[in-house]
């Protein structure tokens, strides 16, 4: 259960939240700097739900392997090409990983920084914001958590595939042109994103030009609505729109890695 108090000097307000991580010792996670009481509330809710469903306070402190239990180690430091698990790949105690770099597709020329600058500004827009496509389906003032990640289009596709309801739906997705990879944006209730069911999503071309900016949307998933255009079409507008008889919630995409085995 997360606090939140007042800073006496700042007039700002913070939260701070006690939570068992994966090791089981307990730990805490302060967070200052929020104008309002409301947002540190909100903020807390946020983290409290990360926490729940990632086992750790901050992801850019990384604790825990979601991929692979084993990993071959080259660290100049201690015996190399050592096979160790990931939670003790150092001898040493007082070494953690702090980040994992993974280089980008050769033909990616959206990074994420540019993906998020993109997909607030669609969110945010008339055209194709969530004022103007969700308006009836969201209470007013409610509040949306976006979860924005990268993956290949044809695993994409496939777990839509497996996890839309209705015929119509999903053939829908199989016939929209998309590039080898997208970035994809899904948009969940507060309530929802326990259970990661959202409501709708945005999905971008991750190898086009930064400058494309609107340009580079691909499918706007909202309550009822589904829009796509061509990723090589110059102006901003849609190749085809259907609406849809339901506002079902869709579950949130799990693949975006798949396991290798009898790796030599």
């Amino acid at each position: 259960m997360a606090s939140i108090k007042k800073d006496k000097q700042t007039k700002r307000y913070y939260y701070r939240i006690s939570y068992k991580d994966v090791d089981g010792k307990y730990k805490t996670k302060t967070k200052k700097g929020f104008p309002t009481k409301k947002e540190a509330e909100l903020a807390a809710k946020e983290e409290e739900i990360r926490i729940k469903n990632e086992g750790i306070a901050d992801p850019s402190e990384i604790v825990l392997a979601d991929f692979y239990d084993d990993y071959v180690v080259v660290d100049y430091n201690q015996p190399i090409y050592q096979v160790r698990n990931f939670k003790k790949l150092s001898l040493y105690s007082d070494m953690r990983i702090e980040n994992l770099a993974i280089p980008l597709y050769k033909r990616m020329f959206l990074d994420a920084p540019n993906a998020f600058v993109t997909i607030r500004s669609l969110l945010h827009s008339k055209e194709f914001g969530i004022s103007e496509w969700a308006n009836d389906f969201l209470q007013q003032g409610e509040n949306v958590i976006t979860r924005m990640f990268m993956a290949s289009s044809r695993s994409y596709k496939k777990f839509r595939m497996n996890t839309l309801k209705g015929i119509s739906v999903k053939q829908l997705y199989t016939l929209i042109p998309m590039p080898r990879f997208i970035w994809v944006c899904e948009l969940y209730r507060m309530d929802d994103y326990e259970n990661l069911l959202s409501f709708g999503e945005i999905v971008i071309d991750a190898t086009s030009s930064p400058n494309r900016g609107h340009r580079s949307l691909i499918l706007m998933h909202y309550p009822k609505t589904i829009a796509y255009r061509n990723p090589n079409q110059t102006e901003v507008g849609f190749d085809e729109m259907a609406e849809l008889m339901a506002d079902d919630l869709f579950p949130g995409y799990r693949e975006n890695l798949d396991k290798i085995d009898n790796v030599l």
